[in-house]
């Protein structure tokens, strides 16, 4: 897009790219890969990907033709995948990762996640270990209210 935010594309790293593939291929009852389009006629103006498992919908990426930007595609599409949630009496909805639009009108919660690792017991390892507790503590934001559909 000519105006607007840069996106990078995540589906260069193979890693991104692995990952819908093994979820493509996961033959699993509980556990299904979804693609959402919205359409405006014949034309395809927005795609959400996200999966569903244990009653609940995980959002993925999702993209939308620049054309439509001025009318709220990606949030129309929001709209319609959480109608859908509920009336399949979903007991959640993760808005996934990453803050835009489409997901910060409806006021979620919001979680953040760390990568777990292991501190050697040597005095420098534990001293560094609790000055990034202690910044990450710094860093907290408080809650917002959660998006769940029942």
């Amino acid at each position: 897009m000519e105006k607007g935010p840069v996106h990078p594309d995540y589906f260069t790293e193979q890693t991104h790219r692995q990952l819908i593939a093994s979820m493509l291929l996961a033959d699993s009852a509980e556990f299904k890969l979804c693609l959402f389009i919205l359409r405006h006629g014949e034309k395809v103006i927005a795609m959400r990907l996200g999966f569903e498992m244990n009653q609940s919908l995980c959002l993925y990426y999702s993209g939308f033709d620049p054309e439509y930007g001025a009318y709220s595609a990606v949030t129309r599409l929001l709209v319609e995948i959480m109608q859908g949630s509920i009336n399949r009496n979903l007991k959640s909805i993760n808005l996934s990762t990453g803050r835009d639009l489409s997901k910060t009108r409806w006021s979620p919660e919001e979680h953040s996640y760390y990568r777990p690792f292991m501190v050697s017991n040597r005095w420098r390892s534990q001293m560094l270990y609790r000055l990034l507790q202690k910044y990450r503590s710094s860093r907290e934001k408080p809650q917002l209210a959660a998006a769940t559909a029942e």
